[in-house]
């Protein structure tokens, strides 16, 4: 990641990096039971601006996130043609230093 005007009032910044996925999938759909597990590795990226000086600041992010071909292959996500985890988050940090 990277922060714009570091040290200012108002901070902007940007980041990317991978991340690892772990899930498990335990469901009974129509008296048939799934039970599936696995990881992956991923794509993580947000943009976002904090707010303040001193030891607290308050910011807002938004982001994005996918780990493709995780799901899909069985279980109910093959069910309903699942095949992506992840999406778009908003978040609200709260940070101190």
């Amino acid at each position: 990641g990277y922060r714009f005007r570091h040290g200012h009032f108002i901070v902007p910044y940007a980041a990317i990096g991978a991340a690892i996925t772990s899930y498990t999938e335990t469901s009974t759909v129509a008296g048939e039971s799934f039970d599936s597990d696995g990881s992956k590795t991923g794509f993580v990226g947000a943009a976002g601006v904090e707010l303040g000086r001193g030891l607290f600041r308050v910011g807002a992010e938004i982001g994005y996130s996918t780990v493709s071909g995780v799901v899909g292959l069985g279980g109910v996500s093959q069910v309903y043609g699942e095949d992506d985890i992840g999406g778009f988050h908003l978040s609200a940090p709260l940070s101190s230093r």
